[in-house]
Order: structure tokens, then C-alpha cells, then sequence
């Protein structure tokens, strides 16, 4: 399985000096780098509930085969849950890339874009007063978990 990784520039990709076509390493653009994702350092519960998560997914895309707007949903949710726990694991740790920020970044976009996307499945199902609650709790989660990861000190 890979994993997308988000890194500077300068300190993934190479170290060579800059020349005329490339960048400098002190550029703060972010590139894409993908690396295996190793299971081994998991621990059993783990393992366990991304199995569960696996499966579940699965089945759901099974059972929404014949609408491809659940299916890509149910898709991109999964694939958002794991780039959640990979960089949830990567914060926890401390293992935080460029000046300190873009971990924290990717698990602050990660949940933002979760909850955005449960809240658009869950408002429509709702009387208009109740949906409007829902987005409006969903954009205060978003607003907390900002303050929270880049602001309080």
C-alpha cells in the first residue's frame, strides 16, 4: 500500500545544490512523495481495526456498485480516513515535516475535509433548521480543531 507524503522540497527530493531550473532547498514548496506504508510497526488492535475498516468499505462499495456517486463517497472517505491515521501517527510521534506545520496542516485538512463530507451526506436527510445546525456545528469543528493545532500555544 502507499501512502501520499507531503515534504519540503529541498529536504526529500535532493540534495544536490540548486541550479538555474530548480528551486533552492530553502523553497517552501511542497512536493508529493509516495512511500510504502509498513504494517510490521502496527500493533495488533490496529492492524484489527484497519482490517474492520477495510471490509467494511468493501462491502459498502459492493453494496453501492450501481451508484457511482456513493461509491466514489465511500472511496474517498477510506481513502481520507488512512492519510488520517498515517499522519495522526506521524503528529502523535512528533515527526513533524518542513518548519513544523505541515503535519499538523494534513491531520487540520484531513478532519476538515471528513467532517465536510459527512456533513453534506447527513444535512440533506434533514429538516432545513436541523441541516443548517449540522453545517453550522461542522464549521465549528473546523474553526476548533484550527485553533487548537495552530493557534493556542
Amino acid at each position: 500500500m502507499l501512502v501520499v507524503e507531503l515534504a519540503r522540497a529541498g529536504n526529500i527530493l535532493d540534495r544536490r545544490s540548486p541550479s538555474p531550473s530548480r528551486p533552492p532547498s530553502s523553497c517552501s514548496a511542497a512536493s508529493i512523495r509516495l512511500t510504502p506504508m509498513n504494517f510490521a510497526r502496527h500493533g495488533a488492535l490496529t492492524k484489527l481495526g484497519f482490517a474492520t475498516l477495510t471490509c467494511n468499505s468493501a462491502l459498502a462499495i459492493y453494496r453501492s456498485r450501481d451508484d457511482p456517486r456513493a461509491v466514489a463517497f465511500v472511496a474517498g472517505a477510506y481513502g481520507a480516513i488512512a492519510l488520517l491515521f498515517h499522519f495522526l501517527r506521524r503528529f502523535e510521534r512528533g515527526e513533524e515535516g518542513g518548519r513544523g506545520r505541515t503535519t499538523r496542516a494534513a491531520v487540520w485538512a484531513l478532519t476538515t475535509l471528513l467532517t465536510a463530507m459527512f456533513a453534506s451526506r447527513v444535512a440533506p436527510l434533514m429538516p432545513p433548521a436541523v441541516g443548517a445546525l449540522v453545517w453550522l456545528m461542522a464549521a465549528g469543528t473546523a474553526g476548533a480543531g484550527f485553533w487548537a493545532l495552530f493557534i493556542y500555544r
